[in-house]
């Protein structure tokens, strides 16, 4: 059987409920939002979270169902919770493929003091400029088995 009319507010319901039980939290019909309480770590939900969890599932008369609206919402809440979260040291890994012209790239930069076969020179190049040194290694003719001798 089919719905007489379609509504978006349906949609929206399903994705608000879709979320809720992402955050193992469920709306009630007045609108609260709860833990259900089945992982071992309650998720505890922040104001704009239960707010956009709420307006989804059980929206009033006034709250505004429109894409955009729901969209700066949503956006609100990741970056409420991008700022919450309190930032940690991590490891920051850079990946050139094969094909990816970085041994041109530091020959030329360097005017030709780090030749393009000297794979770990060009590493050590990069991992120089990365650390923030004021001037990024130069390179003499290799020395070592490593790469060229290098100096900043």
């Amino acid at each position: 059987m089919r719905v007489a009319r379609y509504s978006f507010a349906e949609d929206w319901r399903a994705l608000g409920q879709l979320a809720a039980a992402c955050l193992d939290s469920e709306v009630k019909a007045s609108g609260e939002v709860l833990p259900k309480g089945r992982t071992d770590t309650i998720i505890a939900l922040s104001t704009a979270e239960r707010v956009l969890l709420k307006r989804l599932v059980s929206p009033t008369r006034r709250d505004n169902l429109e894409a955009r609206s729901i969209t700066r919402a949503i956006d609100d809440v990741i970056l409420e919770v991008g700022r919450s979260v309190p930032s940690r040291a991590g490891a920051f890994i850079l990946r050139f493929a094969q094909g990816a012209g970085l041994g041109d790239a530091v020959y030329e930069t360097t005017g030709g003091q780090i030749p393009t076969d000297e794979y770990y020179a060009q590493l050590d190049w990069v991992r120089a400029d990365l650390d923030g040194w004021g001037e990024p290694f130069l390179c003499r003719a290799p020395s070592t088995r490593r790469g060229a001798a290098c100096s900043s």
